[in-house]
């Protein structure tokens, strides 16, 4: 979808290469991210269609099956099943789209892992990096899926992006910064926390009321697996909820206190609730500010998968797992590369935990000083290919490259004293054919 002429105005969707194939969409000025990436992936879904249906009717290819076990014609797959059907036939799809198998491969898991974001409403991390990945996986897609209508769509919806990132952008800049330390935390200071404007009551965000919506869909389908998963994530959101709603009832609690004991001229006991509001207060502002990570900490401690389309790792980025809390060893185990290790900031220190050799962490652009200080022996990285002098650059002593099976002379070379071989216990012999007298 996307703008004829005004940015805030009307959309003209297009829905076949016809003139007159398109119809008119009104919606609000302010789309956010979310909104985006679904019309993406439904642009997308309408691109692989045609795809999808000569795959089964002239490629031999069996329809893909809903969890019902039913066949799906090409009307009735959604962007999830066309994705499936593409991963299970990559070959039959390379040859069909003409793309190469891996970049086929890479941009199916790509677009099935944000249409898991969408499908568990896990969206902190659509960001406009995010989007711009999913603009260029949609339009290379769409591009060798031979659809012009859908072509067109992405780019205007992609037009249409910019120009509202450029309006919010301005706006924000007119409008300045609030000052935050005049801001108290509060139920209205978190999205988690809100009050319904006529009985005063807390009541669920929308991103709960979105996840439970969701999990009713999956229920209709009778989607058991999404289903079950998706309840998690509902409970853990809701959870999230409840604790915030707890620390807002408390500070408003602490507040009337703090209120009742001036009035009574209770001045000691207004200092003592007075003190305790800031520990509540930054309590609060961390929850709201954590949700994302609150909710994968909450589904590791129940095992919630890691692996699968539906697992952690399609939701959450590997930087994102760490800061959760999940170990280099249990990302590998759920098929992380140590590349993707390194990016997301594990230190050499954790990839030996995870059981990775010097000669790998080497490889992967590690330094000798980051292999000494996470425990390595000398002996590993001589092994691994580092040399005399990057090891006495790391720290090493004289004596551990001696147990590594350094030379007196390999050692004198790089600038070790006399008096540090000696220490070492290189014999007399050993030092004379290092060139000492």
């Amino acid at each position: 979808m996307g703008e004829d002429r005004n940015a805030d105005g009307p959309a003209r969707v297009l829905t076949g290469d016809g003139g007159n194939d398109y119809f008119t969409l009104d919606f609000p000025w302010e789309l956010n991210n979310t909104d985006y990436l679904r019309r993406v992936l439904a642009q997308l879904t309408f691109a692989l269609r045609p795809s999808y249906e000569k795959a089964i009717r002239a490629g031999g290819k069996p329809p893909v099956r809903n969890n019902r076990g039913d066949e799906l014609q090409a009307a009735d797959v959604d962007c999830y099943y066309v994705l499936k059907h593409i991963r299970e036939h990559t070959p039959y799809y390379s040859k069909e789209l003409g793309q190469g198998q891996d970049f086929l491969s890479e941009a199916v898991n790509w677009l099935n892992g944000a249409r898991n974001k969408l499908a568990h409403e896990s969206l902190d991390g659509v960001n406009r990096e995010y989007l711009a990945d999913a603009f260029s996986h949609a339009k290379q897609l769409a591009s060798a899926a031979r659809v012009p209508f859908v072509q067109e769509n992405v780019r205007r919806l992609q037009t249409q992006f910019k120009v509202h990132q450029k309006s919010k952008q301005d706006r924000k800049s007119a409008q300045g910064q609030l000052n935050a330390e005049t801001s108290l935390p509060s139920a209205a200071a978190s999205s988690a926390v809100r009050r319904d404007a006529a009985t005063g009551v807390l009541s669920e965000s929308p991103e709960l009321a979105a996840l439970r919506q969701k999990l009713n869909e999956y229920k209709e389908k009778g989607d058991l697996e999404n289903g079950k998963l998706l309840k998690l994530c509902v409970d853990a959101r809701a959870k999230y909820e409840g604790d915030c709603a707890r620390l807002t009832s408390s500070i408003n609690a602490s507040d009337a206190g703090y209120r009742k004991a001036l009035a009574r001229d209770d001045f000691d006991g207004a200092k003592r609730i007075r003190e305790q509001l800031p520990e509540l207060q930054a309590r609060l502002q961390n929850l709201s500010n954590d949700p994302k990570y609150y909710v994968i900490r909450y589904l590791r401690d129940l095992q919630y998968p890691l692996k699968g389309p539906e697992g952690l790792r399609s939701l959450y980025s590997e930087g994102e797992l760490k800061q959760a809390g999940y170990t280099a060893l249990a990302l590998m185990q759920a098929g992380c590369t140590l590349g993707q290790l390194k990016q997301a900031g594990y230190t050499a220190q954790e990839l030996k935990q995870a059981s990775y050799t010097a000669q790998e962490l080497k490889q992967e652009g590690y330094t000798a000083p980051e292999l000494q200080h996470a425990g390595y022996t000398a002996k590993e990285l001589r092994q691994a290919g580092y040399t005399a002098l990057q090891l006495k650059q790391a720290g090493y002593t004289a004596l551990a490259l001696m147990q590594a099976g350094y030379t007196a002379q390999e050692l004198q070379q790089v600038g070790y004293t006399l008096q540090e071989l000696k220490q070492a216990g290189y014999t007399a012999q050993e030092l004379r054919q290092a060139g000492y007298t």
